[in-house]
């Protein structure tokens, strides 16, 4: 059998953010002409298409270029782009704990095992290359 990559173009809708590709779960969020609608029942949709979940919106008050979690489950805001070390853990100039005890912060989905994949820029911080 041989595999194939397929390309789907898809215009995300705001706020949104792609999964994966397949049939729905019950309650999973899934594209339909351009709109997000959530599967309710076993015979609400039985063909594979785009599913996607709400993105996590950074808080206006958080005025870092970067965040990113360690290993341990600890997220940092930092004012560069940080690097991935061997340790697991992130490493940059200029960054703070973003501490439950000291900041209202709600970080975006993401386990400790993929802390390699937490690494969000700011969408209001531009980058002069």
């Amino acid at each position: 059998m041989q595999t194939e990559v397929i390309e789907i173009k898809v215009k995300m809708p705001e706020g949104y953010r792609y999964t994966r590709f397949g049939i729905p779960n019950l309650g999973e969020l899934y594209l339909v002409d351009g709109n997000v609608r959530e599967r309710r029942c076993d015979a609400s949709i039985g063909m594979e298409c785009v599913i996607v979940e709400k993105d996590w919106i950074w808080p206006k008050w958080l005025k870092a270029s970067f965040i990113a979690m360690d290993a341990d489950g600890s997220w940092f805001a930092y004012n560069g782009k940080p690097n991935f070390e061997l340790n697991r853990t992130w490493s940059g100039s200029d960054c703070t704990l973003l501490d439950a005890d000291t900041f209202d912060f709600t970080p975006p989905p993401c386990e400790p095992e993929n802390a390699h994949l937490s690494l969000r820029a700011n969408p209001a911080y531009r980058v002069l290359n």
